[in-house]
């Protein structure tokens, strides 16, 4: 039995064409991150090629989280978005932190405030 998604496109049973493709591109994309990094490749190329790879594992827990929540309800739903949306964040500042990277981290953490600053300011303004 084969689900019917809203693309239309079944490939393989359980994902649509899209969703290979993500999961695809990640997968190679990592590899080839990994790979400039042991070659001790270009620093930019090798940092946009991870953050593409980055991207792509983010929309993948994007997907994933949605086609859960569609067996949820909302407040749960709600919860698993919210938690797994930074998990990026997460991964990129345990290794940052593993690599002694404290400005890096201190930096994100001086962003996220004035990130939350501007939206609390914005909620109250109206």
């Amino acid at each position: 039995m084969r689900n019917t998604r809203m693309d239309g496109k079944q490939v393989g049973g359980l994902m649509s064409r899209n969703e290979w493709l993500i999961t695809g591109g990640s997968v190679v994309l990592s590899v080839v991150a990994g790979l400039l990094t042991a070659m001790h490749a270009n620093a930019v190329l090798t940092f946009v090629v991870s953050g593409v790879a980055l991207a792509l594992l983010a929309a993948l827990v994007g997907m994933g989280t949605e086609q859960i929540g569609s067996h949820l309800g909302p407040g749960a739903t709600g919860v698993l978005q919210s938690s797994l949306g930074n998990l990026p964040e997460l991964f990129v500042g345990y290794f940052a932190l593993r690599s002694g990277l404290i400005a890096v981290i201190q930096a994100a953490l001086v962003a996220l405030i004035g990130f939350y600053a501007i939206i609390a300011v914005s909620f109250w303004w109206g």
